[in-house]
């Protein structure tokens, strides 16, 4: 009896096998086959043309075909792009009953619904991209700002903190926990975060902001000045590395979409990337000067600067008037070494605005170029005048005076850069060596071990002298 019962097992599972095929393949057939909401068809009539012929044309995909989880996904991304929330969530919603595997879909639904301010609809949303993909960082940011958005402080802390375990280096995260730790008055709970966000990314503006008001709540003023003149001077985005939305932002069209894409590649060092929006740009409005400029500013940061002059000539043949492209070519000139250049392009820049800082402080570095010390710390205490945030003028005003045997004037002028930029190690390296010629080694020391830790090492020679007149302090 147990021999039969031994030979029919092998016969069961052979009969079990096809049935669980049959069930999974039902299942995946109920899941492919639940209703889906209509193809939206919003009004294109005031859209760009090129807006109004993609948006058709991707609506003509998912008519032919109606089951594809992709044509829906683009069709939402597109409309997502061009601001269109409410018909991005819809097709959303379709993309995720034909793939509910796939955590982009649910995600981005939750996007668009926050975008709607419909708060509970996309907590569950991003719940379930989650439980998709829990190690995606800008999820549970999403999380945590929906959390916010309705009070919920704990439940945003913990959904920031779970951002930092799925990736370390997030400042928004840390941005987050600093700002809410601040609301609740952990003054210095709050500030450790702060000051993390803005080791993670020290260009944004953003965090120095919010530290500039932590600082000042705890009364250190000078901290607090120097993180305000900081948020003031640089760029306020925190960047996110969301491949998910900067798929999204690539199925942008519009002239607004096609700058942000540019912009949004140039963050993520996609410089290949940026570059082709831009052009597109001019294809579509050839005759539109901020273009070319836009063009020529992405060029000179990729250090093509031949191209660079190029397109700034070109912007300033449609638009002569265009001061900031008459700075920027000035300084690609200068750089060249075409100082006459140079010097005539800065000057009529300051014939259309008198009072134009970049072209007032450009002017000053090329007349400390040209050997004419008088004339460029004119230049550069007038660009001073008109805008005391300015580290690079400090700086130059800094290396003019030092050169002309003016010390403390020189030393005054660094302290004033490193206040404004604390870590430009070619700054703390000329401060050192103004340091060192007026006899005060040890804080020559201090300016070399800064610099050392930013990463430039001072030149030898100096080391060599300085060490030969005061040891390097031992820690």
């Amino acid at each position: 009896m147990s021999r039969q019962r031994r030979a029919s097992a092998p016969s069961k599972r052979r009969f079990l096998y096809p049935v669980l095929l049959l069930v999974a393949g039902a299942i995946v057939f109920v899941v492919r086959s639940r209703p889906l909401g209509p193809i939206p068809e919003p009004d294109t009539s005031s859209m760009e043309p090129q807006v109004a012929r993609r948006i058709e044309e991707a609506r003509e995909d998912v008519a032919r075909s109606p089951r594809e989880a992709e044509s829906w996904g683009t069709l939402a991304m597109l409309f997502h792009a061009h601001d269109l929330f409410r018909e991005a969530a819809s097709c959303y919603r379709s993309a995720r009953k034909l793939d509910d595997e796939d955590f982009r879909w649910p995600y981005l639904e939750a996007r668009t619904l926050r975008e709607l301010l419909e708060l509970e609809p996309a907590l569950l949303a991003v719940r379930a991209a989650i439980a998709l993909e829990p190690s995606y960082a800008p999820l549970h940011l999403l999380e945590a700002d929906i959390h916010e958005q309705e009070g919920r402080l704990d439940d945003a802390m913990s959904s920031f903190r779970s951002a930092i375990v799925s990736d370390a280096s997030c400042a928004l995260a840390e941005l987050g926990l600093g700002r809410i730790e601040l609301e609740r008055g952990r003054l210095e709970e709050g500030l450790a975060h702060l000051e993390r966000a803005a080791e993670l990314q020290p260009g944004a503006g953003a965090i120095h902001a919010v530290l500039a008001r932590a600082y000042r709540r705890r009364g250190d003023r000078a901290r607090a000045v120097a993180a305000a003149e900081l948020a003031r001077a640089l760029h306020p985005d925190v960047s996110l590395d969301d491949r998910v939305m900067a798929t999204v932002a690539d199925h942008a069209v519009s002239l607004v979409g096609l700058q942000t894409r540019a912009k949004d590649a140039e963050s993520r060092g996609e410089w290949d990337r940026a570059e082709v929006p831009l052009r597109r740009m001019l294809e579509l409005q050839p005759e539109e000067a901020d273009f070319y400029y836009n063009l020529a500013n992405h060029l000179s940061r990729r250090g093509r600067q031949d191209e660079a002059i190029a397109f700034y000539r070109e912007t300033l043949s449609r638009a002569p008037t265009h001061v900031s492209a008459l700075v920027n070519l000035g300084i690609l000139l200068s750089q060249a070494g075409n100082l006459p250049g140079a010097t005539e392009i800065f000057e009529r820049a300051l014939t259309i605005e008198p009072r134009n800082v970049g072209a007032l402080s450009s002017l000053g570095k090329v007349a400390a170029l040209r050997g004419d010390a008088g004339l460029a710390i004119s230049f550069l205490e007038r660009a001073l005048a008109e805008d005391p945030r300015e580290a690079e003028t400090y700086y130059a005003l800094g290396q003019v005076l030092r050169h002309q045997g003016q010390r403390r004037e020189a030393a005054e002028a660094f302290a004033r850069a490193l206040e404004l930029a604390p870590d430009r190690a070619d700054i703390h390296v000329d401060a050192a060596m103004t340091a060192a010629a007026a006899g005060d080694y040890a804080a020559a020391w201090r300016h070399v071990e800064r610099a050392r830790e930013i990463g430039l090492e001072p030149p030898v020679e100096f080391i060599v002298a300085l060490k030969g007149r005061y040891p390097e302090p031992t820690h």
